[in-house]
């Protein structure tokens, strides 16, 4: 394994062992293909959670044997109930989803490192804008450092309940979002960040800033809508090459953005900035609803 990924992962797993005093398995695992890279690896979680809902599950995707193959090679794999407890690190996802899934697809997956439980909404928000997926980690003094006594916001303290929070955003990203974009045409990507840089131009730039805040209801485009989108599109293919063509599909695409643009619409009616995630105004922002119909790929289709 690289050093700089082990760099990222060690500390998080001792973290995760310090809560759970169980720690999840790094293990090498053959190329899926002879084009596939060397040096490949998977994260195998313990079954502690204590929301199963929080992990993602099989049968979001699996209803066809072509999409299970596919995810499997991806380094994904789930226990006898459907959750997904494995899956690949992110250089590793990074390393096979150009060969898998066509280099023209998926957002790169790319560690953030923050010392607080709840990653901070800015960073975050920037990175999805950018084209990157952020899996939110902190440093191994963030990890052994005493817990704190709770204040007025305890999900912002060093607890035991909010790092088993954090263990459980990192899970939730790896086995829900990372699996669930993969296929994600690219050019879809960055139109949807030029949307939000051109809407937000005097805000963006300042979200590159640590601990910066950012408009809730755009961060739960990412986190709910986009993710809302996906399992409709997976939920109307029957292989992995179908879901790009349904994804961008026109008729399709124009409902995820016309939800962008109505969460566009809230930050501009004045919804405040928020620093973490799930705060009240969670309540506030309305949930999508999509209808996709499948496209099927080209007969000589690209890559995505």
């Amino acid at each position: 394994m690289r050093e700089d990924e082990r760099g990222f992962l060690e500390p998080f797993l001792d973290g995760f062992e310090r809560v759970h005093g169980e720690r999840p398995r790094l293990r090498p695992f053959a190329k899926p293909t002879p084009a596939a890279p060397d040096d490949l690896w998977s994260l195998t979680f313990p079954m502690v959670f204590e929301r199963p809902e929080d992990i993602g599950q099989a049968a979001n995707y699996c209803r066809e044997p072509r999409i299970a193959e596919h995810l499997r090679r991806m380094g994904f794999d789930w226990d006898d109930q459907g959750h997904i407890l494995t899956m690949p690190t992110p250089f590793t996802y990074n390393l096979l989803r150009p060969v898998l899934a066509g280099p023209d697809c998926g957002y790169q997956a790319a560690y953030l490192c923050e010392d607080v439980p709840m990653v901070s909404l800015g960073p975050w928000l920037r990175a999805y804008a950018t084209g990157s997926q952020p899996l939110h980690v902190g440093s191994a003094a963030f990890y052994r450092q005493p817990y704190q006594v709770p204040n007025d916001e305890p999900i912002m303290n060093f607890s035991e309940s909010s790092l088993r929070w954090h263990m459980t955003a990192f899970m939730h990203d790896s086995s829900v979002h990372l699996l669930n974009y993969h296929l994600v045409p690219r050019r879809c990507i960055l139109d949807i960040g030029s949307r939000i840089r051109e809407a937000m131009a005097n805000r963006f730039e300042a979200w590159a800033a640590p601990r910066s805040m950012a408009p809730f209801t755009l961060t739960w485009f990412f986190d709910f809508d986009i993710n809302t989108y996906c399992y409709a599109a997976w939920s109307c293919i029957t292989e992995p090459q179908q879901f790009g063509p349904t994804f961008a599909a026109e008729e399709n695409y124009v409902q995820l953005i016309g939800a962008l643009e109505q969460r566009i619409d809230e930050v501009n009616d004045g919804t405040t900035d928020s620093l973490v995630p799930y705060s009240g105004a969670m309540g506030t922002a309305l949930r999508q609803e999509f209808r996709l119909r499948q496209v099927a790929p080209l007969r000589n289709p690209p890559n995505c």
